[in-house]
């Protein structure tokens, strides 16, 4: 398909663009929250900011959980509660060009006096990931904030019914976005599906348990373990996250409900069919299509009930 290609302008011109934005957003039932950060600012700002490392932990053997101090160790990182927050990092050189390594990462819980954490897959190729690993505790990595409209999602829908479902690293995306929605009170229910491969792999478990808490039956949690051992004594939901898990334990694909999707390719592309390479488009699907496509789509849910984040 050939994608259109706005005509460029003279320098000194301009002309109204039209943004499409995911239903939901300003539909009837649902609200959206405010495109400016309510909460605290973040620490960080536009220019770029050193922050040590103080403590390295691996989850297994891709994945490790990363904890920076903060410019001010009496105050939380902040960012807000308006939108999903995200930083930039910098570190490491090219050795070719010499130019440091960049990449966007969503914080762990902002909240944390002090202190912040990261998520990190750590992949083979990757120049930044591998740094992240190699980089002796100590040492300094620098971080900016990134503003609204960036990297950021600027509007999280509230439907009466919101679903997340993840997988991996994905689950510091998912948390932020569901502790987002359970803080404005907008949703009567909020459920989580987070697929790990054992228990020992589960990303911020303390931290999901303490959301849950704070929330009790507003907020249901599902943990599925694709390679658990079978004699681990573990009773909840084994394998992968398929059609018989969606339609355990997500809401019901009527009324007003939204299930955000985010985590690896493979897992996005099953649950709500193709997207490429890259960021999302501003509609998960063509305007045209009244069903989702993927196992949301053979589950009855509409395209407009469903977004990847």
């Amino acid at each position: 398909m050939r994608r259109r290609v706005a005509p460029e302008l003279p320098s000194g011109k301009s002309r109204l663009v039209k943004l499409k934005l995911p239903w939901g957003v300003f539909s009837k039932g649902t609200h959206p929250l405010p495109t400016q950060p309510s909460g605290p600012a973040c620490q960080f700002t536009e220019a770029w900011t050193p922050a040590p490392l103080l403590e390295r932990v691996w989850v297994d053997a891709e994945v490790v959980v990363l904890t920076f101090g903060l410019p001010d160790p009496s105050a939380p990182l902040g960012c807000g509660d308006a939108y999903i927050p995200c930083v930039l990092a910098r570190g490491g050189r090219d050795p070719a060009t010499g130019a440091a390594f960049v990449r966007p990462y969503t914080p762990m819980a902002t909240t944390g006096v002090g202190s912040f954490r990261l998520n990190v897959r750590v992949y083979e190729a990757g120049k930044l990931s591998r740094h992240l690993a190699e980089m002796p505790v100590g040492d300094f990595l620098e971080f900016r904030h990134v503003p609204p409209g960036h990297y950021a999602q600027r509007f999280l829908a509230a439907a009466d019914d919101v679903a997340f479902v993840c997988a991996g690293t994905a689950i510091t995306t998912a948390f932020q976005a569901a502790e987002r929605v359970l803080r404005r009170g907008r949703a009567t229910r909020v459920r989580l599906v987070y697929g790990s491969r054992t228990t020992a792999s589960i990303l911020n478990k303390g931290d999901l348990d303490a959301l849950a808490a704070a929330h009790g039956d507003k907020l249901v949690v599902t943990h599925v373990l694709s390679r658990e051992p079978a004699d681990s004594g573990w009773r909840g939901e084994r394998g992968r996250v398929d059609r018989g898990v969606l339609k355990r334990h997500l809401p019901p694909p009527r009324g007003s409900v939204i299930v955000y999707v985010c985590g690896p390719a493979g897992l996005c592309d099953a649950l709500c069919g193709g997207g490429g390479d890259g960021p999302p488009p501003p509609r998960c699907f063509p305007s045209g299509r009244r069903k989702a496509r993927g196992l949301l789509g053979d589950l009855g849910y509409d395209r407009r009930a469903v977004c990847r984040l």
